[in-house]
């Protein structure tokens, strides 16, 4: 019984750098440095979703075969979406990123990820 309860003891004791081990080389993004990370730029999983976010504050996309439309801004700390077409929701995301690789997440929780690169061709 005590063997267990040191483990458990150790295991907990150990997850405070499981989580920074996570984060290593991740930065948080913001103000004016998240505009220029997604101004004229596309964020991509490479398989289910393109989005492209253009300077004027308009974004296009593709997810899963399906087209979308709306705006984007920077909102405080967070990227935001509000949907046209399809009709949806607005969305603010804080981000993360470690070189071009991008995490959005929505109350500390990781909602989805991608690669940030130029717009190649318009959607």
């Amino acid at each position: 019984m005590k063997v267990i309860v040191a483990s458990g003891w150790l295991m907990a004791s150990m997850l405070p750098g499981i989580v920074l081990a996570e984060d290593a080389g991740w930065r948080t993004v913001q103000g004016k440095d998240l505009q220029s990370l997604f101004s004229d730029h596309e964020l991509s999983d490479g398989v289910h979703y393109t989005n492209q976010f253009r300077r004027d504050g308009s974004v296009i996309g593709v997810d899963m075969g399906e087209r979308f439309n709306g705006t984007w801004k920077v909102k405080g700390p967070c990227l935001c979406y509000a949907w046209v077409r399809p009709a949806g929701q607005n969305e603010c995301f804080g981000v993360k990123r470690r070189g071009n690789e991008v995490r959005m997440f929505q109350n500390g929780i990781e909602i989805f990820s991608g690669t940030v690169t130029r717009i190649r061709s318009p959607l």
